[in-house]
């Protein structure tokens, strides 16, 4: 019943002529300098099928230890592109260099190469879209990067939807996932867990502060120390003690689902990551910022069309 199910959500979101994988499986070594990816995480809110399904009590949550942060696109500073070179009939165009794209940086819906299957998710009454992201980035070279996802309801400092994707390169571009799905309150009492009860939550990654220079404070400079003041000593800028540790209790979620998968992408194929709670499609293409800046220019010619007609000799 499940696997029907499955087949049956990827056949929907394929059915629209732009999902269907178009180009022919390409290497990785061959691919553009840069890629562009989306992924898109919904919820199934039908999940009678789920009912006899049991996944662990304490799945084991965690973040790397580097990680990469979507950029807002209202923090990106806009660049403008080169005008291009003046044309005439007889002469061709010269190319425009392509100004210098912003890694990681999200992207706007007209430039979503899965918005088709976007659409079917948030008009279905059976699933819930909880994260839609779509960014540009260097093709991963021997690393992977690790790439904060986050979305759904928040709960404090928390979302429903919290975790991270790996993208990383062998012959192909490899997507894995590392998601967890939230549950912090019981939707029947619409109470959370007792306190000690439930799956403890990593603290959420924030992208680092840039370090500000120290300003002196207004009493300091209302009223300067005399130059007589004696020196700080090391007594007045000690530690708390190590038997007074502050301690926090990390947020707890009612129940926390985790999805780990992995697969490996060419371009033009679209995957569709099955679970009975939620799921995940993501697609991945290769992005050139020159042919993008010169789509007339670089446009490769369409495999089996016939070749142009040549142009009318002049009188």
């Amino acid at each position: 019943m499940r696997l029907h199910r499955a087949f049956a959500l990827l056949a929907a979101l394929l059915s629209t002529p732009a999902l269907r994988a178009q180009d022919i499986p390409t290497p990785a070594a061959v691919m553009a300098p840069w890629i562009q990816v989306e992924l898109i995480v919904f919820r199934n809110l039908d999940t009678a099928g789920a009912a006899d399904e049991q996944w662990p009590a304490q799945p084991a949550l965690a973040y790397p230890d580097t990680l990469r942060f979507l950029l807002d696109p209202a923090d990106v500073p806009a660049t403008d592109s080169p005008a291009p070179a003046a044309t005439t009939a007889t002469t061709a165009q010269e190319p425009v260099a392509a100004t210098a794209p912003v890694p990681f940086a999200l992207l706007a819906s007209p430039e979503s190469l899965l918005g088709d299957a976007a659409a079917r998710l948030a008009g279905s009454p059976n699933h819930s879209v909880l994260a839609h992201l779509t960014w540009r980035q260097p093709a991963p070279g021997n690393g992977a990067e690790h790439i904060l996802v986050t979305g759904g309801r928040p709960w404090g400092e928390h979302r429903e939807l919290e975790g991270y994707v790996s993208v990383s390169r062998a012959n192909f571009v490899h997507v894995a996932t590392h998601l967890w799905l939230n549950d912090f309150a019981d939707a029947a009492a619409g109470q959370a867990p007792p306190v000690g009860a439930g799956v403890a939550l990593p603290p959420v990654p924030r992208p680092p502060q840039p370090d500000l220079a120290p300003q002196a404070t207004f009493a300091a400079i209302a009223e300067p120390l005399p130059a007589e003041a004696a020196p700080m000593t090391a007594s007045d800028t000690v530690a708390p003690a190590a038997d007074d540790p502050i301690s926090v209790e990390p947020a707890r979620a009612l129940r926390s689902v985790l999805l780990e998968a992995s697969r490996r992408i060419a371009p033009g194929e679209v995957h569709y990551i099955d679970h009975p709670l939620f799921g995940v499609v993501l697609k991945v293409e290769p992005w050139d910022p020159v042919a993008a800046a010169n789509p007339q220019t670089l446009t490769a010619p369409t495999p089996g069309a016939p070749p142009a007609a040549p142009a009318p000799a002049s009188p």
